[in-house]
Order: C-alpha cells, then structure tokens, then sequence
C-alpha cells in the first residue's frame, strides 16, 4: 500500500476544512491523517469494498465537523475570561488559542485588531488601558511577541485622588526690626507645591528669607486642590528702655533709687535672661546694675539716659528730664500751735543735704527752753523734755548745722508759740 505524501495530505486538508478558523483537536488531526494514508488510487480502492470505506470516511467526516464546532464554540467562550491560570504562555497553546495583552503604548501589533479602551481617572490623570489581538500563525516567534510596559501605575494599585493634605510651617521671626525673617513651608504630601502670592505667585517655593515682620499671604497646590493661607511673621527680642526714680529730696547726698521698667517682647527684663543695661547719671558716673541707686555730690541740673540691650544684639535708650539736684540747705516755720489737733503741733526745721545738726530754743530772757541735734526731730513746746508745756508768745532759736557738701550753715530767728 502507497502512503499518501505529507503535501498531498496538507493540500487536502486545506480544501475540505478551509472555512474552519482553526486547527482541530490533536486527537482528530491524528485520525484524518491516518484515515487519508490509507487511501489508494480509485480503481483499487472501490475493488476493495471501497463503498464501506466510503461510508466510513462520512461519518469520520461529520464527527469531526462536529467536533470541530465544539472546540470553536469553547474558545470563543475561553476567550471572553482572563488568560491563563498561572500566566504561563507555551507555544502550543499559542497555536491553539488567542493571546490579548495589555499594551500601555500606542503601538499595536500585526495586524492592530484593538479589541478594547478603559479609561480611569486617578490623581487627575487620565489612564488609557488598550488591547490587542495576536493573529494565531503557526510561524509564532518571538519577533511576534507583546512586552507589556508599564508608563503608569498598575490603576489597580492607585491611591484615591487625594483632597486633604496637612502642611508644616516654620517661622523664624525676624529680629530687631530687621529684614531677617523666614518662612519654611513643607507637607506630609511630597508632590504639594507652595507660591508666596505677594512676591512672585508663579514661582515655585520650599521657603522664603529676608523678610521684615508683618503677614504674608501663601498657597499650597496639590493637583486641582489648593488652600491659601497667612503667616505672621514677629519681630523678636525687641527691647524698650524706661525707668523711674525715687528720692525723699532731691539734693546733694541725699539718695536717688532708679527703677528699672524695662521690657523685651513686651515682658519685664527680669523675665529675660539675657537683657544688660548701662546708665548714664549725668555726673561723669555711670552702672551696669538692673536698679542702681545713686547720690549726687554736687548741685545741679542732671540728665540720666539708660540703655538696655540683649545678646542679639536688639537695644533701646531712654532719657529722663533734668534732674535738680540742691545743695545743703535749711528751712524753717515761723509759727507752730502744739494743741494736740495733729497740726503743726511740732516746730521742725526742713533740713536738706545736712550732716551735722544742732538747734537751741531760747525764751524772751535768754534762757535755753529746748535743744536737740537730730534734724528728724523738733521741739512739742515743752520746756527742756519735761511735762511743762512753755508759755503762748515769741521764742527765739539758733542753728548751726554743716551740709554734705561742706557748706557750713548758721541761722537764728524767732518763732511764735500759739495756743
């Protein structure tokens, strides 16, 4: 028996399946090739019970027909589902069924069948997702195969677009009413973008420098979402001199105590710890005490100024008006009633600037009645300390006290004695 050639055998199968689109089961292809190698030239063949054989070959015939339509049928339904169980593609499926890929480019391969389009909107973006058909030839390679790049993000793996963001800002203020400020700006989203809306809005920025003190408007933008808002930017360590003085006169020796008001950022200097000061007396004398306190050693008219600065370097000055400072001197009332009523009940001297002091009260017959040399004391109208209280009429006094400026002063005159 002649075996049929391999090309006989292709050429029929192509003439009798042609309208089928693809190959058959490897089960049938096997038994149409073995049934067509049996075949033998016409004469022969009907000689042979050709007719039964005949009769064979339809009924091969219509089972693989049938079995065909099968498989067809099942592969367009597998084509409808995900490809394959564990992405694993073999050339012998290849040949048997369609491969659709995902391709993130433009380009589509053979014969550019484009079977689908997906768009998703993520983070304002717009994603295309395309298919494409691989045509089914047997001369598969891998010229024909399909490299799925990915441009974007698998949309599966995409965060929601995102609407709320937080924002950090750091203020440095500025310092002693210089352009020194700054302003760093930063969020817990690394693709925000910040503009300072009073300089150059279109611009850019992760923080803005030499700034003066006052507000500045700002935006951040992530995508289409946006928020405006203000920084105030202070201006620190800003000092403001000023004091007070206290004195029970002001003259020569006496004390005059200063008290320091001054304030940093609006809080008193004893809050701060790194605030100095210097005065200036007016007297060629100066200290670097908080409250000094100061006596004056000559007459006249003083002016003091206090500067007070911190360790950056901030400072303010102050200056008070002219302080008059007398010399030794001693004032005396011509009248006094020591009645008991509280008033003017005491005859006492008003003593300025005296070191030493001595008074003697003398009656019409030039008798002593009283004397003391404590400038803080005065005579009650009683005779020599005693219960006695001295006649209503005219008594007579001397002085002789030495100021602190060494002036030496002696007064004597007459006082009235009043019931």
């Amino acid at each position: 028996m002649k075996t049929l050639n391999e090309n006989k055998f292709d050429e029929l199968f192509k003439e009798r399946f042609s309208n089928y689109s693809e190959n058959p089961p490897d089960a049938v292809f096997n038994k149409i090739k073995n049934t067509a190698s049996n075949f033998n030239n016409p004469a022969s063949f009907w000689k042979k019970g050709g007719f039964f054989v005949s009769i064979a070959v339809v009924i091969i015939a219509i089972s693989v027909v049938l079995i065909v339509n099968s498989f067809n049928t099942l592969n367009e339904k597998q084509i409808a589902k995900p490809i394959s169980q564990n992405n694993l593609i073999t050339k012998n499926n290849i040949l048997k069924n369609n491969i659709i890929a995902i391709n993130a480019e433009t380009n589509i391969v053979n014969n550019n069948n484009v079977k689908t389009n997906k768009t998703k909107i993520i983070n304002q973006q717009e994603i295309v997702v395309k298919s494409a058909v691989i045509d089914n030839s047997d001369n598969f390679n891998s010229a024909n195969q399909i490299t799925v790049k990915s441009i974007l993000p698998d949309i599966n793996q995409l965060p929601e677009t995102q609407s709320e963001f937080e924002i950090q800002i750091n203020v440095k203020p500025a310092t002693c009413h210089k352009h020194n400020g700054k302003v760093s700006l930063s969020s817990d989203i690394a693709d925000v973008k910040f503009y300072c809306m009073d300089f150059n809005p279109n611009k850019q920025i992760t923080f803005i420098d030499n700034l003066n003190a006052g507000t500045y408007n700002f935006k951040a933008e992530l995508n289409t979402v946006s928020k405006n808002f203000i920084v105030n930017v202070t201006d620190s360590g800003i000092v403001k001199a000023r004091f007070t003085h206290y004195e029970i006169t002001q003259a020569i020796g006496v004390p005059v105590y200063f008290s320091n008001k001054s304030t940093v950022d609006g809080k008193n200097f004893d809050e701060i710890s790194d605030v100095s000061f210097k005065w200036y007396f007016g007297d060629a004398l100066n200290s670097f005490e908080p409250n000094p306190v100061h006596n004056y050693n000559s007459i006249g008219p003083f002016t003091i100024s206090l500067v007070a600065y911190n360790s950056i370097g901030c400072k303010d000055s102050t200056i008070s008006l002219p302080l008059t400072i007398a010399g030794s001197a001693i004032d005396l009332p011509n009248i006094f009633s020591p009645n008991g009523d509280g008033i003017n009940d005491v005859f006492m001297p008003a003593v300025t600037a005296v070191r030493n002091f001595e008074c003697v009260i003398f009656n019409t017959n030039g008798e002593t009645v009283y004397k003391w040399n404590n400038p803080e004391q005065g005579w009650d109208g009683k005779i020599n300390n005693g219960l006695q209280m001295a006649n209503p009429g005219i008594y007579f006094y001397i002085i002789n006290a030495v100021g602190i400026d060494g002036k030496i002063i002696k007064d004597k005159n007459f006082v009235y004695l009043l019931k």
